[in-house]
């Protein structure tokens, strides 16, 4: 199975402006989720079933260098919205302009469609 997830960056100690730090579209696979989901169990026995794909995704951006630190938002993509979405990079200003508008129509709060 793969989930693809949104994640934007953000980090609010910066001024007014230069808080938003970008975004990337990244796609997790079963293999990633088993990778980390030891490790999870250890440093959060009590987090909610599913966690373990954000910590992947988050895990991914880090190694393929799309992850520029600071807070991250993040939303599961459903396929249709995934679709010809760039992936495992870090998106260009024009990028996020044109494909930002998933994030503006959430439906629910854990997947976007």
């Amino acid at each position: 199975m793969t989930k693809t997830f949104w994640l934007s960056f953000a980090d609010d100690t910066l001024p007014k402006g230069k808080q938003h730090l970008g975004a990337a579209v990244v796609d997790v696979t079963d293999t990633d989720v088993a990778k980390i989901r030891d490790e999870m169990q250890t440093l959060f026995p009590r987090a909610q079933p599913g966690a373990e794909w954000l910590a992947a995704a988050t895990r991914k951006s880090w190694y393929l260098g799309c992850n520029p630190g600071g807070q991250i938002l993040a939303a599961e993509l459903s396929p249709q919205a995934a679709a010809g979405l760039p992936r495992n990079r870090m998106l260009t200003q024009e990028e996020l302009q044109r494909y930002g508008a998933p994030l503006e129509d959430r439906r629910e709060p854990e997947t976007i469609h």
